[in-house]
């Protein structure tokens, strides 16, 4: 039977502590941040208002505060820095009633809805969802 020496016994406990800190939601939900801008971004290719396709960013719809439609493809979109930065956030009124005639009504009263609804994430379902994004960001 082999010993183990106290430096072993310390490297299992610190690397222990690691993959406990890497399942964390808190690093489960940055990487999904992550993985899920990356695939927005990718999926529209340019700003949905000015068409331009560079410095992409990902635009929630309704804000990304509400947890259960954080990384929901409807609720989102790409808008270049310019866009999304100084009207986006600046003119939310103008920006609601554009987005209206871009995704339609009905899907916008549908998102506005379901902003109100509460989820709580588990652990596996965060790391589904990156696994689900991350797999189409590299098809």
């Amino acid at each position: 039977m082999t010993k183990i020496t106290k430096k072993e016994k310390l490297a299992k406990q610190i690397a222990k502590r690691k993959e406990k800190r890497l399942n964390s939601p808190k690093r489960l939900k940055t990487e999904l941040d992550r993985v899920f801008s990356l695939y927005i971004r990718q999926r529209d290719k340019v700003c949905r208002r000015c068409g331009i396709n560079q410095n992409l960013q990902c635009s929630h719809i309704m804000s990304r505060v509400s947890q259960n439609l954080r990384w929901d493809e409807r609720n989102a979109m790409a808008l270049c820095y310019k866009c999304h930065l100084t009207w986006w956030h600046k003119e939310p009124l103008e920006a609601a009633e554009w987005c209206k005639t871009i995704i339609g009504e009905e899907a916008y009263k549908s998102l506005l809805k379901e902003k109100y609804e509460i989820k709580q994430w588990a652990i596996q379902e965060l790391r589904d969802l990156i696994l689900k994004y991350d797999k189409r960001i590299y098809r």
